[in-house]
């Protein structure tokens, strides 16, 4: 009987100890899937940091050669950049960087255009809260606010739906122009230019020797929405390439003097990131 007491005390222990076992076992595997997880998201983590820092040097170096070929006559590139709706394509590194650029100039100034040209234009882009966007606008003005930015016409929600990437296509807060010049515009703004008829606008967008004798009556009713041009550019750089994010940024500046030989030849007025094309 002692024997069998002692057999079954030791099976009790044996059992225990596997218990014992079994849960140290489990509690390691455990710390290590947890070390093996947290290791992988660091790396992911890593590699995404590292990723959104290649393509943001990739986009300003394309910025910076932007500039350098706007600021110099004798670059090659700056005819192809001082075109209306300029683009080029660079590749750094086997990495394509779309540069795009847009002239300021061709843009409706929410600080000094005619308030018709302005609510014309939103009511084109943003029919259901031109009303509201305009009035915004006039407050400011009316208060003698300096407008900064474009992003004052959007309500907090506006600033993340597409329609911000539009309105900054279409204004500017950077020439100080009561009108725009017509050369280096678009179409869409050209066609909130108030009062002018589909045909009138065609007529507008040729240039003179093409246009001939008929363009002289649209010139004069244009006349209150003109203004000639200025120096100065919006660049907009967008990375292309599958191994890397498609990240955007741009460089708004001015140019003093051309071609740029001093520190103040050019201005740069805002460099950062965007979220719209």
């Amino acid at each position: 009987m002692i024997v069998q007491q002692f057999r079954t005390l030791r099976e009790r222990e044996e059992g225990f100890v596997l218990l014992s076992v079994l849960v140290l076992t489990s509690v390691i595997a455990g710390i290590a899937l947890a070390l093996s997880l947290a290791t992988r998201d660091d790396a992911r983590e890593m590699k995404l940091h590292l990723d959104l820092t290649k393509a943001r040097l990739h986009a300003d170096n394309a910025l910076v050669r932007g500039i350098a070929a706007l600021g110099d006559p004798a670059d090659p590139l700056h005819g192809v950049l001082l075109q209306p709706g300029g683009r080029h394509i660079f590749r750094f590194n086997g990495v394509d960087v779309r540069l795009s650029v847009e002239h300021e100039s061709g843009k409706i100034d929410l600080n000094r255009a005619d308030p018709a040209f302005i609510l014309s234009a939103l009511q084109l882009l943003a029919p259901e809260a031109a009303d509201a966007m305009h009035a915004r606008i006039m407050a400011l003005r009316a208060d003698g606010v300096f407008i900064e930015d474009v992003g004052t016409l959007l309500s907090p929600a506006q600033a993340f739906e597409p329609v911000a990437g539009r309105i900054e296509r279409v204004f500017t807060v950077a020439t100080g122009a009561r009108g725009i010049a017509v050369h280096l515009s678009t179409p869409e703004i050209m066609r909130a230019i108030p009062g002018l008829l589909p045909e009138e606008l065609e007529l507008l967008a040729l240039d003179r020797s093409r246009a001939g004798a008929n363009l002289s009556p649209v010139l004069v009713k244009y006349q209150a929405y003109s203004s000639p041009a200025r120096p100065i550019y919006t660049l907009r750089a967008t990375v292309q390439d599958k191994s890397l994010p498609p990240l955007r940024r741009k460089v708004v500046f001015a140019l003093g003097h051309i071609p740029v030989r001093r520190n103040n030849d050019l201005a740069v007025l805002a460099w950062r990131g965007e979220v719209w094309e």
